[in-house]
């Protein structure tokens, strides 16, 4: 072999290296699809995480919504009557502002949970008893607590900030009439 020779590179008589086309494409296609990957498993994971708890949310403002109905009908204090119809009006505020964030469908073991069958049977037994009002005063408090606990969570777990500013005025519009219903003497 002379420096003629077709595979001759120079002084050290290196064979030149073929660059394979089709293997420049595959790995620079392998590159795309691992950026993709890490784009949506970064995307999946940055997403809020809050669907479980909006579930929740969801079947709790729907509980509030039937009582504050069902009160209506039950109570005997005019400020009760009152803060009973504020109540119900904040609730429909509050599912206003948070329809795109409240799911449709429920899950059956989010429903059972959230079964208010106590609840209904205290409220009931009161009708009976004539302390409805003091009773329903205790089942509101208790109603409201759990929602502002709720919405003190998803607050804490959305990165959204037009989410964060919705959640924490219905939490406000929560404490006020839970402020209000402490100032009620039964």
């Amino acid at each position: 072999m002379g420096p003629n020779h077709s595979n001759f590179t120079g002084y050290y008589g290196a064979p030149k290296r073929q660059i394979n086309k089709k293997l420049i494409f595959l790995i620079a296609g392998i590159v795309v699809l691992l950026f993709i990957v890490i784009f949506v498993i970064s995307a999946v994971l940055g997403k809020d995480n809050i669907g479980t708890q909006s579930q929740h949310l969801s079947v709790r403002l729907g509980n509030l919504t039937t009582l504050t109905s069902a009160a209506a009908k039950e109570l005997g204090s005019g400020d009760l009557k009152k803060l009973n119809a504020e109540t119900s009006i904040i609730t429909d505020g509050v599912q206003s502002d948070l329809a795109a964030t409240l799911p449709k469908k429920i899950d059956k073991s989010i429903e059972a949970d959230e079964a208010d069958t106590t609840a209904t049977t205290t409220l009931q037994n009161a009708a009976l008893a004539g302390t409805y009002d003091a009773s329903y005063k205790q089942v509101l408090q208790q109603k409201l607590e759990s929602i502002m606990a709720l919405l003190t969570e998803m607050y804490s777990k959305t990165k959204s900030p037009s989410l964060r500013t919705t959640l924490s005025s219905d939490y406000n519009n929560y404490q006020a009439i839970l402020t209000n219903l402490n100032k009620i003497k039964s």
